[in-house]
């Protein structure tokens, strides 16, 4: 698959020749393909160099058929730094697959961490990313860098899980966010701003998104679940997941 794969994305592969006054990418390289059916998913790796730390993606779908080819982004994100595999899930249904990752907006600056799938769609028999909700789109945050605002410093603390929380078979995505703000950067004394635990579960065949209640069975066990994750996390510490009431978040 990978020789395959080098040979129907040549053009992809090929060094960039850039303008002035933008960097190319001179190093690139397949770094994953995975295949459903005759539907490929593939990875491609950029750098500016081969001593370069950073590592952009690009992802494409490939029907094998017919060779046409599609690249798996959203309107906002094109590429994704320093992509990282966190599963291979089934989410909506037992033949359902989903490729769960990871990745940053940016390098050396204020980034975000999010979570997004490639999912392979049986309708359009092709790889695309999912929409987890409407509020959330095809990105769920499960970390941040300090976000410098007029507010002041935001801070989050995040833990997620991905395991089936329900007993149903499938997998869901269950993430605790605590948002925090330090309105004076020489007195950094935070208060919780937002703190909500939210599961994305399969409900009557439809991935769902749930804020959790705190007092709820189901919450106590995707508490557990997110704490066993990272046991010495602050979050963890005699403490529940509570809903909370969204504060201002920093641009």
């Amino acid at each position: 698959m990978f020789h395959a794969a080098e040979a129907a994305f040549a053009g992809e592969l090929a060094p960039d020749v850039a303008p002035p006054g933008t960097i190319p990418m001179t190093v690139k390289f397949i770094a994953r393909v995975g295949r459903r059916g005759d539907s490929a998913l593939v990875l491609i790796g950029e750098k500016e160099n081969q001593a370069s730390p950073y590592t952009a993606y690009r992802a494409f779908s490939i029907d094998l058929r017919t060779k046409v080819k599609s690249p798996v982004r959203s309107k906002e994100m094109e590429g994704f730094w320093m992509w990282r595999l966190e599963k291979v899930a089934h989410l909506d249904s037992a033949d359902g697959t989903d490729v769960l990752f990871q990745f940053v907006t940016c390098t050396e600056c204020e980034s975000e961490r999010l979570l997004g799938s490639f999912h392979y769609s049986e309708s359009s028999r092709a790889w695309e990313l999912r929409e987890w909700s409407k509020e959330d789109g095809p990105w769920l945050m499960i970390g941040s860098d300090p976000q410098y605002s007029d507010d002041g410093v935001y801070y989050y603390d995040c833990l997620h899980a991905v395991r089936d929380f329900t007993g149903s078979g499938l997998e869901g995505v269950a993430i605790r966010c605590q948002e925090s703000l330090a309105p004076d950067i020489e007195k950094p004394a935070k208060r919780i701003t937002r703190d909500e635990t939210v599961l994305y579960a399969t409900q009557n065949g439809k991935l769902t998104r749930m804020v959790m209640a705190p007092a709820s069975s189901l919450s106590v066990t995707v508490t557990t679940a997110l704490c066993a994750t990272r046991p010495r996390s602050r979050l963890c510490h005699g403490q529940t997941a509570a809903p909370g009431r969204p504060g201002k978040k920093s641009p």
